[in-house]
């Protein structure tokens, strides 16, 4: 149902940022990386506790240019564009026999469309534990319709990169780190340096996942 609804909204991009979603395009996540590394790099200084680890310049300077790589990747496979959900969760959802139910758009966006699956399967996964039987049948589920719209080799491409770059829309999309008001409340600057050591993970693991083929 997921997939379905946002290949219906390929076409309805305009009027959807129109209505105030988010815009999150290829475009506008490599621009806000260098600022929001920026960000980051003073959070990390602010850091008092360790653990967790504090990223240093060194590792969010390639951080950022894994972010800028990945972007560029997803964006040659051309797949379009769609309505996302920056918060989507079992709490925004009714299942019902004929259909589902997506609720609470407040965190709309228009962008890639397989970042609002990633929520939604590390959900699952909370509640399953990874690589359930259960998160197979979701992922092929979701996947079907996409199929349908760009080749099988494309939507295995992106799905390696989302969950990279799924974190970084996250983070960057709800606008907390341009707020520095926001930014004073240690549990804000906290989350946020929990998302990017998140980052920081997945980018790591994608370059261990690429190493062997470049060999």
């Amino acid at each position: 149902a997921l997939a379905n609804l946002q290949v219906e909204s390929i076409h309805s991009q305009g009027e959807l940022v129109d209505c105030g979603a988010h815009s999150l395009n290829i475009e506008t996540l490599r621009n806000l990386i260098s600022p929001f590394m920026d960000v980051t790099a003073q959070m990390m200084k602010k850091q008092s506790k360790v653990p967790p680890a504090i990223l240093g310049a060194k590792e969010l300077g390639l951080l950022g240019e894994r972010l800028q790589d990945a972007l560029s990747l997803l964006g040659n496979l051309g797949i379009p564009n769609t309505l996302g959900h920056l918060d989507l969760n079992p709490g925004n959802l009714i299942v019902l026999e004929s259909r589902c139910l997506f609720l609470d758009w407040a965190e709309a966006y228009v962008g890639h469309p397989f970042f609002t699956f990633q929520y939604l399967l590390e959900h699952l996964r909370r509640m399953c534990g990874a690589d359930s039987l259960s998160e197979e049948g979701v992922i092929a589920a979701y996947l079907a319709p996409w199929e349908r719209v760009v080749s099988r080799n494309c939507v295995a491409e992106a799905m390696a990169l989302a969950p990279l770059l799924a974190v970084f829309a996250y983070a960057v999309g709800a606008g907390a780190w341009m707020q520095p008001e926001r930014l004073s409340d240690p549990k804000v600057a906290g989350y946020l340096r929990s998302l990017v050591r998140r980052m920081n993970r997945e980018a790591n693991k994608l370059s261990e996942l690429r190493s062997p083929c470049l060999s």
